[in-house]
């Protein structure tokens, strides 16, 4: 297996995070309407133009509420023009989901846990739409799979005569020195 891929995850790890993100998607509900703009409606009389519904890429606009200290508390998005949204209990739910997901050992030091939020996110989108069968462990792998081999890098194992092999606490590699 090359360092590029992620190993599938445990048996009992991803029946867990299956089981988890079900009872995340089950308890999905609307919170409130979108706002209909089809009468152009001024909100303000000093705002010239407005973002209508034909100018959002579908299916890509996610909304988040962030506490005084930047961090995300609330977490809601579009589906199916139903505006959904994970709260209290709930996105801690989700976010503790994330957060077990992106520890695992193939995830680790491969893929952010702002990216596994992301892919939580559309999964959860897809499902709501009825537009996706696949698992919750099964989406977010594959999809980080297809990053890691996307933004894979080869680099060369031997040094070049202008470098020398250094290491640094939790960081290896090889420093260039012109002089050389």
């Amino acid at each position: 297996m090359s360092e590029s891929t992620i190993p599938p995850f445990h048996a009992e790890a991803r029946s867990n995070f299956d089981a988890k993100a079900a009872v995340i998607a089950s308890s999905l509900a609307a919170t409130s309407q979108l706002f209909d703009d089809s009468q152009a409606f001024p909100i303000n009389p000093y705002v010239k133009e407005a973002i209508r519904d034909e100018d959002i890429v579908p299916d890509s606009s996610v909304f988040s509420k962030m506490n005084h200290a930047g961090e995300e508390y609330e977490r809601s998005f579009v589906a199916g023009g139903r505006l959904l949204s994970l709260t209290g209990d709930q996105y801690l739910d989700f976010r503790r989901l994330a957060e077990s997901i992106q520890r695992t050992t193939g995830m680790r030091e491969k893929i952010s846990i702002d990216t596994i939020i992301d892919l939580l996110t559309q999964w959860l989108r897809m499902t709501s739409l009825g537009k996706i069968t696949d698992s919750a462990s099964d989406f977010v792998l594959a999809k980080a799979r297809d990053m890691v081999a996307e933004f894979s890098v080869l680099m060369s194992r031997q040094p070049s005569r202008n470098e020398v092999e250094t290491e640094i606490p939790r960081l290896r590699g090889r420093l260039h020195h012109p002089d050389r």
